[in-house]
């Protein structure tokens, strides 16, 4: 009998592993962050002069609280890397980075470290691109966006 017993413990306890890393392998999501920085720039008088100095400020001002691109941002994606919208509005997110400059931080999740990494920076060069390609601001102050920092 008790053979059977320890047969049965050690068959339980190789199906409790088996199950334990199956979920591991599926729970575990890798989570990476772009950031994009927010750069206003005040042309001068002497904007016409290639060689006057034209200052830039990181966003002095900007409020980027009410701005969403993800559904845009989704569909580029869906576009570009396949599946739908919905895939990756439940797996990127973009939002401002509250440090007292106009920063938006792209941040994706994956299965995949790699996967993640390249989803987010893929994420954030569309919001680079959607925002610059919107017109920011009034004729004295021009915003733009740019990576500050790639995901890694």
């Amino acid at each position: 009998m008790d053979g059977i017993r320890k047969r049965r413990l050690t068959i339980a306890a190789i199906c409790i592993g088996i199950v334990a890393a199956a979920w591991w392998a599926f729970a575990v999501t890798y989570t990476r962050t772009a950031t994009i920085a927010i750069t206003a720039t005040y042309p001068t008088d002497e904007a016409d002069d290639p060689d006057a100095d034209i200052p830039a400020y990181r966003g002095v001002g900007l409020d980027l609280s009410g701005y969403d691109p993800l559904p845009q941002v989704s569909d580029r994606l869906a576009e570009q890397r396949g599946g739908s919208a919905a895939d990756y509005s439940d797996t990127v997110s973009i939002t401002p980075i509250d440090d007292g400059t106009a920063h938006l931080a792209v941040t994706a999740k994956a299965g995949d470290d790699s996967e993640a990494v390249e989803l987010a920076n893929q994420a954030a060069a569309i919001v680079v691109d959607l925002f610059n390609s919107v017109p920011t601001g009034s004729a004295d102050v021009v915003f733009r966006a740019d990576v500050a920092e790639p995901a890694r």
